[in-house]
């Protein structure tokens, strides 16, 4: 790699070696993906180094190793997550860190850490990072400082960070002593395993539990009512942490910076927990759309084990109604639900997820003609018996039909549109699904017969 170079947008995958190797180098890697190499994610040495952006992920040995003494590694809002080896592995070089996301990194029976800093030449910092369930240690930190004084070390400035369940609930910092831990942190505490304290202590750290939105060591945005929401350190400027969090949202929020590398941010002016999770949010990616709807699919009509009916594919999570006829099987009832709008399941969408590309907007707005004809599932989907009083008289028969065919002409345009749809569900799941819809469109049709 020559002097200068810069990569952005590029996929790097399955190098028998080195995903990327830079050698008397200064380089930019950019806005890409650099993962599951057989050897080291980005191996650099006696270069700055620059890596915004970016996922570094699955390497067979580290995920980022620098070394040279006098140069610099600056990470910036990257994810860097499950390399066999250490996260982040600073030989004799001074790593800048900030807005990151250190997770899982490390093997079973290896010294492996989130970061490793070895020898720095001046003072790494490190601000605004989550560093959680790595193998060992989630900062580990070694100098031997200078020849004329070895007490003369470069400390790490780590501050506004989250360690937490590194090390299978041990120590999350090694190589520190009581004046040089952290700060503005919040740090996970042996002592305090359930991290039911939120004291501060000296440093102004505390123990309790930063507060994710998923259970998913995968997600690790922050809960609307975390304790780690406006508890970095105050006099902290965007200078210092950055312009943007992990997701590109404004980093300062409230006038004070959150603690870890997610802002706590709202899509409008009242935050809530639904703006950031939703308990059908299945695989925690902060949208509800064909990934559940499979799910969902594959448990169409089976009923619950030891009772009459087929418990084939039964799913406890896809049932939804548990009450009168619905308590034990996946039906309308359980549709219903699912399509409901009030509030907004089916398309739901996390405020986080909201910069990233808009599924709905490019994909099925433009082939349904907007949001309102897909939401209106939830009254019309299913057979009018099963509406209230009230509801049958607010709608005619007519128009329960209607709004009937608009969701099977929605649902058999997402069948034919949507490849991810087709490899997600059965096509006889589908198929038995569309029966039951179709049922229900039948069923009004017969009424409306008969009332003529």
């Amino acid at each position: 790699m020559g002097d200068e170079t810069l990569l952005d947008g590029v996929t790097i995958t399955e190098a028998a070696s080195y995903g990327i190797y830079g050698n008397v180098a200064d380089f930019v890697v950019e806005n890409c993906r650099v993962v599951d190499n057989q050897q080291y994610g980005i191996f650099a040495q006696n270069g700055d180094v620059s890596i915004k952006w970016c996922e570094v992920g699955n390497n067979g040995v580290h995920g980022i190793y620098h070394t040279g003494k006098e140069y610099m590694n600056i990470t910036q809002n990257c994810r860097i997550h499950k390399n066999i080896g250490h996260g982040i592995f600073a030989v004799n070089t001074t790593p800048i860190l900030q807005n990151t996301i250190i997770s899982e990194n490390g093997s079973v029976g290896e010294s492996t850490f989130g970061v490793l800093i070895v020898n720095p030449s001046y003072e790494p910092v490190m601000y605004n990072n989550t560093i959680v369930y790595n193998r060992k240690e989630g900062v580990s930190f070694t100098d031997n400082g200078t020849t004329i004084d070895p007490n003369d070390k470069n400390w790490p400035d780590i501050q506004n960070c989250i360690l937490w369940y590194n090390n299978s609930g041990g120590m999350q910092a090694a190589g520190f002593d009581a004046n040089t831990l952290p700060q503005y942190c919040c740090i996970y505490n042996p002592a305090d395993p359930n991290g039911t304290d939120y004291t501060l202590n000296a440093r102004n750290n505390f123990s309790g539990n930063p507060g994710f939105a998923y259970s998913d060591p995968n997600n690790l945005h922050l809960a609307y009512n975390s304790p780690c929401k406006d508890r970095g350190n105050p006099y902290h400027t965007i200078n210092d942490v950055g312009l943007s969090d992990m997701d590109g949202e404004e980093r300062i929020v409230d006038n004070r910076v959150d603690i870890g590398a997610d802002e706590i941010c709202s899509c409008d002016e009242d935050l809530s927990e639904d703006d950031i999770r939703h308990p059908l949010d299945w695989d925690s990616d902060g949208v509800i759309n064909n990934i559940q709807f499979g799910e969902f699919s594959r448990a169409w009509l089976s009923c619950e084990p030891n009772f009459p009916g087929d418990p084939n594919n039964w799913n406890p999570v896809c049932n939804l109604d548990k009450t009168g006829n619905s308590e034990h099987k996946i039906d309308l009832g359980d549709l219903a639900v699912f399509c409901e709008d009030n509030p907004q399941v089916w398309l739901w969408r996390a405020c986080w997820e909201q910069s990233r590309m808009n599924f709905i907007q490019t994909t099925l707005y433009p082939m349904i003609g907007g949001r309102e004809s897909m939401m209106s599932m939830r009254e019309f989907v299913f057979p009018a018996e099963n509406l209230s009083a009230t509801e049958q008289t607010k709608k005619s028969i007519e128009q329960q039909i209607l709004k009937m065919e608009e969701a099977i002409d929605f649902l058999e345009k997402i069948w034919l549109g949507e490849p991810n749809i087709q490899e997600e569900i059965n096509p006889e799941d589908w198929q038995e699904f569309m029966k039951a819809v179709y049922k229900g469109l039948f069923e009004l049709q017969t009424q409306n017969v008969q009332v003529e």
